[in-house]
């Protein structure tokens, strides 16, 4: 079974291969204008296994702005081909941030168990957004209330 990393490694090697087929460049001018190596580039457009970690290459985000800059291409459409978001700026909640760096992926987590830390994670943007309208002052504050995260947990186990 294919992980959500692995699809959007296909889906940026695919926007390669259309961008190459668009412009007219080939791989040794993609080498030149990023500086990144010709193996590299060859195992993202050709859709190879990392020869260390046998997973399809993803490239980080910086590199994926380097390569759209080459085809001369807006890094937003590289970037949504590669699975990050477009503007970091649009990450509004704690959950739209792990999807956006394929944490669940990483962890192995699937659907079942995102929807059981659902309200952890809500929890934490409510906080979030309580801390953010306190007034800047020096010394600890209390970040979580132990009373409301077993509230939320026991209301996530009631609906489930």
């Amino acid at each position: 079974m294919k992980t959500q990393r692995d699809r959007f490694a296909e889906l940026f090697a695919d926007y390669m291969i259309e961008a190459m087929e668009r412009t007219g460049l080939r791989q040794k001018d993609i080498v030149k204008s990023t500086r990144l190596s010709r193996t590299t580039i060859s195992n993202l457009v050709g859709k190879k296994p990392s020869s260390a970690t046998g997973k399809l290459m993803l490239p980080e985000r910086e590199t994926v702005d380097k390569i759209a800059k080459a085809f001369g291409d807006p890094p937003a459409l590289a970037r949504r081909a590669a699975g990050y978001s477009e503007n970091d700026n649009q990450v509004e909640t704690v959950e739209q941030a792990l999807n956006a760096t394929l944490y669940w992926d990483t962890k192995g987590l699937g659907e079942a168990e995102k929807e059981m830390l659902r309200p952890i994670l809500e929890m934490l943007d409510r906080e979030a957004e309580r801390l953010a309208k306190l007034p800047k002052r020096k010394g600890p504050k209390k970040v979580v209330d132990l009373n409301d995260l077993e509230r939320d947990v026991v209301k996530s186990d009631r609906r489930h």
